[in-house]
């Protein structure tokens, strides 16, 4: 026998279900005493919308606007809004708009002649989305960007949407499989062409990709050699010819921002750039950095740099100067450190990948308040970096989904030579971002990234404890083991050979308003010789939060960090802990 408290509740919400289904479909008005609607949720129109259908009052122009009027601008509205099938009807002294039911997405067929290693499935946000003009418009541009990325340079596509049932069909003529046959440029006045063809992400010769071209822009526009700047294509045949065109604006550029985040507090950085200087468009850049969290943990920047081109032939090749002072505090140490470098630099990039590098010899002082280290260390070094990264990931560094990045880097000094130390240090680090599926937009994303770095210092010269703060490495942070804090890892030395590995699931364009959720999980450990790894292991897993905010992309992480083994570079206290990161504009 039930029991009369279950069976009231259950009539209870029978009729609260019914009688919210029947409210969905109250009729309500939509104009004053003019014009009202009957629909299953509640239909909002906009100023402008309301001014086309209600009429504006006291403007004899649109005071009274026509009832046949007002229903075909309502019409239109509503299938903005995925309704198909609006009826007007008269009851009483009333005229009522009955939208009917919204329609969906049921199927996306595809016809023409698409790529034969093409898959239509991996379009997302169609099946089951109402069916709008703006989401036809949508997917129609996605499919165009993803031809014109695989080499189709001129695709024609057409679109159909049958409200009926709900059938969107999409008919493709991709066209031929294009190389780029020549390049035209826009002259800007007193730079040479040279000054913007090694931006390029692609040459004469190469199949068309539309994502090269849009990364070239991009660099470009960061680069602040121009202002904006964009790519138009012309199809002749199997061959494509592109013309850039562009607005050079100001070639002096004052440039200045703002952050916070829990590892760092208060950010901020102002900086003043010269883009053209010379035919070959190189640059000057003052700046200056700084953070302050409190009086344990803060640092102040000055750098002054340039890039000098001198060679048309060699364009890509520059010699990079730099100057600069940090003053940094932190829990480990508290030191001054003021450094000169002369880098040759060369970049490059083929089909898929961007790569620079550089070597040149650097001239260094620091002086440690506080820590490890000597209290006065000068010391000179040969400094090598090689950096290569996938032509997908570079344009979407803001935005990360899928692609590889690698880097290495190496620094020696020798006692003697214009050195008081004696050191080696190799760093290799990087990361891989795997969009699941292929889909667009992407759904899951599972990213690794990786370091691995030693330093050498012979025991005659003081060993790794004669080092300065500058040359010494540590784990911790939003940058590696989140589940610990900045720098934390392995004690307030350092450790002379560090290795982690980290990896992120993201779920991505899932959730409404840009949020997407994230599972981490990191691992490291610390060695106490060159080469060589102790206990304990560093672990940290916990969740996460992306939010794509209208301002920029926040991140937060709350990590449960714990080691296990037993402790030898590490502190004896314990290392179970939670640790909550907040970012701005930082990724995986």
């Amino acid at each position: 026998m039930h029991s009369p408290k279950l069976l009231n509740l259950l009539m209870f919400s029978l009729f609260f279900v019914a009688g919210t289904l029947l409210a969905d479909n109250e009729i309500a008005e939509l104009c004053p005493k003019h014009l009202w609607i009957r629909a299953p949720e509640k239909i909002t129109l906009s100023d402008n919308e309301a001014v086309l259908v209600c009429g504006v009052r006291h403007n004899p122009a649109w005071d009274n606007v026509p009832l046949n009027q007002a229903m075909v601008h309502l019409r239109a509205m509503l299938q903005t809004r995925g309704y198909h099938f609006a009826k007007l009807s008269h009851e009483g002294d009333r005229d009522i708009v009955d939208t009917g039911s919204r329609v969906y997405v049921t199927e996306s067929l595809v016809g023409g002649k698409p790529p034969a290693d093409w898959n239509i499935n991996k379009f997302r946000k169609v099946v089951g989305e109402p069916l709008t003009p703006s989401l036809l418009e949508d997917y129609q541009k996605r499919v165009e960007s993803d031809l014109k990325h695989r080499g189709y340079a001129c695709p024609k596509l057409e679109s159909q949407a049958f409200a009926e049932s709900g059938r969107i069909h999409l008919t493709i003529h991709p066209g031929l499989l294009g190389r780029i046959r020549k390049i035209d440029i826009d002259g800007v006045e007193g730079l040479a062409p040279e000054a913007l063809t090694r931006f390029y992400a692609f040459a004469p010769g190469d199949i068309y990709d539309s994502y090269s071209l849009l990364l070239s822009s991009m660099r470009m526009e960061a680069d602040g050699i121009l202002q904006s700047t964009f790519f138009e294509t012309k199809c002749v045949g199997e061959s494509v010819d592109v013309h850039q065109k562009h607005l050079a604006g100001a070639p002096r550029i004052l440039r200045m921002g703002t952050g916070v985040n829990t590892e760092r507090g208060f950010i901020g950085y102002v900086d003043w750039k010269h883009a053209r200087i010379g035919e070959l468009g190189s640059s000057l850049t003052l700046g200056a950095k700084f953070s302050y969290r409190d009086t344990r943990r803060n640092i102040q920047q000055v750098l002054a740099s340039a890039r000098w081109f001198g060679l048309k032939s060699f364009n890509r090749l520059y010699l990079e100067t730099s100057a600069g002072a940090v003053h940094e505090s932190h829990e480990n140490y508290h030191n001054l450190n003021v450094n000169f470098a002369l880098t040759p630099t060369i970049t490059w990039d083929n089909q898929n990948f961007g790569a620079v590098a550089g070597i040149g010899p650097t001239l260094n002082g620091t002086l440690t308040y506080r820590g490890e280290g000597r209290p006065k260390t000068f010391y000179s070094t040969i400094k090598g970096f090689v950096r290569w990264i996938e032509h997908e990931l570079e344009l979407n560094y803001g935005d990360p989904k899928s692609g590889l990045e690698f880097r290495i880097q190496a620094e020696a000094s020798e006692y003697g030579v214009l050195s008081e130390i004696t050191a080696r240090s190799v760093n290799v680090d990087g990361r891989y971002l795997w969009n699941i599926g292929d889909l667009s937009p992407a759904t899951f994303i599972l990213g690794f990234r990786w370091r691995l770095s030693t330093t050498f210092a012979p025991d005659d010269l003081g060993g790794y404890n004669a080092l300065p703060a500058s040359l010494r490495t540590f784990l911790g942070g939003s940058s590696d083991v989140r589940g610990y804090a900045l720098k934390e890892i392995p004690g307030a030395g350092g450790a002379p050979t560090l290795a982690y590995l980290g990896t992120e699931m993201r779920v991505a364009e899932v959730l409404p308003w840009g949020l997407q959720p994230i599972a981490l999980l990191d691992i490291g450990r610390a060695g106490s010789e060159t080469l060589w790894l102790n206990s304990p292991t560093y672990f940290s897993a916990g969740p996460g939060l992306r939010w794509a905010s209208p301002v920029g992309v926040f991140r937060a992480t709350l990590a449960r960090g714990w080691a296990s083994g037993r402790p030898s570079v590490a502190s004896q206290r314990n290392y179970s802990q939670w640790q909550f990161l907040l970012g701005y504009g930082e990724e995986f």
